[in-house]
């Protein structure tokens, strides 16, 4: 939907797929903001909220991430609760349908595969030379499906609404991007090698029938598991719905250590950083020389090594050093750069949709607010306020380049107000800080350009 709706068309029904919030929905003190005569709208991280103590009931939330959340698997069966909901998001109706009535293609919407003693077989049909992925044939796979292989489809939001919806809210709690995959497996079946581990964060929701899960003990690189359906006569179909994907501090020192290194050669210490490796460093620096006999007799012997060698454990222990305070110069420059960081990375994770419906017109009385917490971040690059937002992405994972908006730095206040004004409070856009406060025309062309 529009990022900005008003009270005029009040039509925000279809937010974007991808959330960049900032943490903060609260009012400026000197600003007025209204709530609408019996509002009913909540505002999306409380919707947001509801729709994660469901699907984790009856676990709270704050259990969730003070004991589970990237600590250890949490297993929740509800099939005997009668009243919890139990409409899936995604059935297997659903999933021909969307192979008769819409062009999924081999290996960008879906795979079918299946796994022999082990071993994972993709069976598709490979394009022609420079050719499109060739569409899947709905009798086809539902023929590879019968036959005992697994379909998986690669990004079903993009063809369903409510596994797009679901992706969609969880977004304003997670704070990043939020995708699935859905996998329609056949009875007695094992379509994916096993075991593997994943690099993301994940819900799993059995949609029908049922899968036996084998979770192996922690590694560095996650939880390992496995799946395979049952031997009863009925066949799974289940949705991974992830999140954290690039979203780590390792993801936020990618973006900020090129940057950090940059301004420390142009800091007051940019002479250090500059200055010339030590001519004979090769001499001793290097894996050849770390597994060197005589840098291991220093460690053992305490030093009763020939004077030669000797020098060369004295060089590797004083370049350490030196490297050691070169980096502190780094990580100076990169603290000073976390809000950059941020900043960054909350450029990278926008999405998903756009109704390409105009605003209504603007007048300085028309009441505004922000169709939903995250959908838009400003930030400042050289003298211009930058937005970055949501509203001109797919539902598909980063398929559309970012469309930013540049305003004068005289706009900033205008638009942080404005993005952190959300369900359920309102106001008017002459209300909006600025400078000079009755430059109405200047907030209205704010407001426009917003919507």
């Amino acid at each position: 939907s529009d990022g900005i709706y008003n009270d005029a068309t009040n039509d925000a029904t279809n937010d974007a797929t991808n959330d960049t919030s900032d943490g903060d929905s609260g009012s400026d003190d000197d600003v007025d903001m209204e709530v609408a005569e019996g509002e009913e709208d909540p505002s999306m991280k409380s919707v947001s909220g509801t729709l994660l103590s469901t699907l984790l009931d009856p676990i709270p939330p704050s259990t969730f991430f003070s004991t589970y959340f990237e600590k250890k698997p949490l297993h929740l069966v509800r099939s005997d609760d009668p009243e919890y909901p139990h409409d899936p998001f995604l059935t297997r109706k659903d999933v021909k349908e969307m192979l008769l009535r819409q062009s999924l293609r081999y290996g960008v919407d879906l795979n079918v595969t299946n796994a022999v003693d082990g071993v994972r077989q993709t069976l598709y049909l490979l394009p022609s030379a420079g050719g499109d992925p060739v569409v899947a044939e709905s009798k086809d796979v539902m023929s590879n499906l019968e036959s005992g292989c697994s379909v998986r489809l690669l990004c079903p939001q993009m063809h369903s609404d409510d596994v797009w919806e679901l992706c969609s809210v969880l977004e304003t709690t997670f704070g990043c991007m939020v995708g699935a995959n859905a996998y329609l497996t056949p009875t007695a079946s094992q379509g994916f090698t096993a075991p593997h581990y994943d690099d993301v964060d994940v819900f799993i929701l059995q949609q029908e029938g049922k899968k036996r899960w084998r979770v192996y003990q922690t590694t560095q690189g996650g939880w390992i598991h496995q799946a395979v359906t049952t031997r009863e006569d009925t066949h799974s179909l289940h949705l991974t719905v992830s999140c954290m994907q690039d979203w780590s501090w390792a993801s936020m020192l990618e973006e900020v250590l090129p940057e950090a290194v940059k301004r420390a050669c142009g800091g007051a210490e940019g002479e250090r950083m500059r200055a010339g490796m030590p001519r004979d460093f090769l001499d001793y620096m290097g894996v050849m020389h770390d597994n060197d006999w005589a840098i291991k007799d220093v460690r053992r012997n305490g030093g009763v090594v020939e004077n030669d060698e000797k020098t060369k454990v004295r060089k590797r222990t004083q370049f350490r050093k030196l490297l050691k305070a070169k980096l502190s110069l780094v990580v100076d420059s990169a603290l000073r750069l976390a809000d950059w960081g941020a900043d960054e990375m909350g450029e990278e994770e926008k999405a998903d949709t756009s109704n390409g419906q105009p605003g209504a017109p603007i007048f300085p009385e028309t009441m505004v607010r922000i169709s939903r917490d995250g959908f838009a971040r400003v930030v400042v690059e050289g003298d211009k306020a930058v937005v970055y937002h949501c509203g001109d992405n797919d539902r598909k994972y980063h398929s559309n380049p970012l469309s930013p908006l540049d305003f004068e730095l005289d706009d900033a206040p205008t638009i942080e107000c404005l993005f952190k004004t959300v369900a359920p409070r309102w106001i008017a856009v002459k209300d909006l800080p600025q400078t000079p406060a009755e430059d109405f025309d200047d907030k209205v062309d704010t407001v426009k350009a917003s919507v």
